[in-house]
């Protein structure tokens, strides 16, 4: 009777099956291997005992290499499993959330040491500063008693201007929310030197947005809200956080400005206050050439026939001069040149503006270029017979 033998592991079969089965066990892969590389081949004994040595070194290996996730409080014993689950989508979650509330932690820590450090200014002042600022105190005095009156009685869904005007987060004053919303929402607001209201300016925009229910950016142009809620969610994925004071839009926040001090006769010890006084009418001059009235200012007041070239804008630069506002407006100034902001936003504008003219024109010359080489020029069109 013929027998089957395998010359790589020198053994023999009665069976062409069981030597076909043979050749696909991991003992034959393991000789030819050993074959190659010129060395004799193993028995089945010694090659079960191998495996079980290679076992033994595994298990030692990961469980000196289990790891542990503190994020999730879970022990792995091996390193793949651990490395999926640190891709799950369950570990990314808790792992986005442990950072955001790391983060709070920091913030609050760092607003504990600004309230000490503020507090131990307010020690260490001498007893001279403090007699000299008995002025200014009865002046915060009379701010905070004014302001107290006037959110008394506020009205019915407006956002507090300790709320942010954007989202549902609450700060401790004024000063931390305007921070709020600039770090969070890049809410700037626009002509901040000529600021002088900044609360009134706040609560303002907290009715229109919380009574409203009105953007500040699209006003009532756009779509209409049904809740508070529906307008922070529509300025938050529109990105209109921010106030829109192009042309006749800034008069609604005239009440909140004080532009006297760019004006070109202003003098900087001059009283910020305009006296209720009338001008005598001898102070008064008529110009018959142009039909304008002259102020004692120096201001010219034109005639109502006149409307349409008054209307007229030539893009003339005006002389702005820094005011003196409050310590309110004045720490928001710093936060915004602290973040990189500069008063020359017109500049930057006309640059952005001309250099999409250039744009546009360019395109405009490619295109004429491009279709004036695009002529008909193959020789397949004429006769194919020449005669």
């Amino acid at each position: 009777m013929a027998t089957y033998t395998c010359i790589t592991c020198r053994v023999a079969f009665k069976d062409a099956d069981i030597q076909r089965a043979h050749y696909k066990t991991d003992w034959h892969r393991y000789n030819l291997k050993r074959k190659v590389a010129d060395m004799p081949p193993v028995t089945a004994e010694n090659f079960q005992e191998r495996v079980l040595a290679q076992r033994a070194v595994a298990e030692e290996k990961n469980k000196v290499t289990a790891t542990y996730c503190t994020v999730c409080s879970k022990r792995f014993s091996t390193f793949n499993a651990y490395e999926n689950h640190l891709k799950s989508k369950k570990h990314l979650e808790l792992e986005k959330k442990a950072w955001f509330e790391q983060q709070a932690k920091k913030l609050a820590k760092q607003q504990a040491e600004e309230e000490e450090d503020t507090e131990e200014g307010w020690e260490d002042m001498d007893s001279d500063e403090d007699l000299g600022s008995d002025e200014e105190m009865e002046s915060v005095g009379e701010e905070e008693e004014e302001q107290a009156e006037a959110e008394s009685a506020p009205a019915v869904g407006a956002i507090p201007v300790t709320d942010c005007l954007f989202c549902s987060h609450h700060s401790r004053s004024l000063m931390k929310n305007v921070a709020h919303m600039t770090k969070v929402h890049s809410f700037f607001i626009p002509d901040i030197e000529y600021l002088v209201d900044l609360r009134g300016l706040i609560k303002y925009l907290g009715e229109k947005i919380g009574v409203g229910k009105i953007c500040i950016w699209c006003n009532e142009k756009g779509k209409s809200f049904y809740s508070t809620e529906a307008v922070q969610a529509h300025m938050n994925d529109k990105s209109h956080c921010k106030l829109f004071t192009d042309g006749d839009a800034a008069l609604e926040f005239a009440d909140f400005y004080d532009f006297r001090s760019s004006y070109p006769d202003h003098k900087e010890g001059q009283d910020g206050e305009v006296s209720g006084e009338l001008p005598a009418e001898k102070d008064l001059e008529y110009d018959d050439d142009t039909m304008e009235l002259i102020l004692p200012s120096g201001a010219r007041v034109g005639h109502r026939s006149l409307m349409r070239y008054y209307k007229q804008r030539f893009g003339l630069s005006r002389t702005v001069a820094v005011a003196k506002n409050k310590k309110a407006v004045g720490r928001v100034l710093q936060q915004y040149k602290a973040l990189g902001w500069t008063s020359q936003t017109g500049a930057v504008f006309a640059q952005q503006r001309d250099m999409q003219y250039l744009q546009r024109m360019k395109s405009k010359w490619m295109l004429k270029t491009g279709m004036s080489n695009n002529a008909t020029k193959q020789k397949y069109f004429r006769p194919q017979v020449r005669f």
